[in-house]
């Protein structure tokens, strides 16, 4: 016997591949109420697959805004007729290498234990297949205090009232930018 969650998840795919397809709203909906399936639950699935997609469309945006400042700060822009170049002056490296360029990998553990600070080498955890050197950066959070200065970073307990938080760290080597979620545990609670 199916669970309502499997339910639901074949209806989003459902809804998902016939928004695809062209198909409008009104149209699915129709369809949908006439296999048998109530308002209330359509209107759910819905607005469950435009949260989903306004949630992915944010992470991108996120995601695109991170490397924009990465970018500004591996490749530095004084004026703005200097974008251009810039754009260019690494297009023209890349095609000379004409090599791939393997992402930083992430190795080791990502759960890591704090009382009032916990200090992490990032390059002890990314590693680069091409010993291109790294630039990190992470997500703030705010109950945490972060400092980064290369590739140390320091996160100190801000209030000390909570007990367990994700957050993000990326490394950059030129070419591609990689994230990482790591989860710090508070052991002062």
């Amino acid at each position: 016997m199916k669970k309502r969650a499997d339910f639901d998840r074949e209806l989003n795919e459902y809804i998902k591949k016939q928004l695809k397809n062209g198909h409008d709203e009104k149209s699915i909906r129709k369809v949908m109420l006439k296999c048998g399936y109530d308002k209330p639950r359509i209107d759910f699935l819905f607005q469950r697959h435009y949260t989903a997609q306004k949630t992915q469309k944010y992470a991108l945006a996120a995601m695109t805004v991170a490397f924009l400042i990465v970018f500004s700060l591996v490749f530095p822009i004084h004026n703005k007729s200097d974008i251009t170049a810039q754009i260019i002056k690494q297009e023209q490296y890349q095609a000379k290498t004409n090599t791939s360029n393997s992402p930083p990998l992430w190795q080791g553990e990502s759960i890591f234990y704090m009382n009032t600070s916990l200090t992490l080498n990032l390059s002890q955890f990314f590693i680069d297949p091409e010993s291109d050197k790294l630039i990190f950066n992470i997500a703030s959070e705010p109950i945490l205090n972060e400092s980064i200065k290369g590739n140390i970073v320091i996160f100190a307990d801000n209030n000390g009232t909570w007990d367990n938080i994700s957050t993000i760290v990326t490394a950059y080597d030129g070419w591609n930018l990689v994230t990482k979620e790591i989860n710090i545990v508070h052991q002062n609670k």
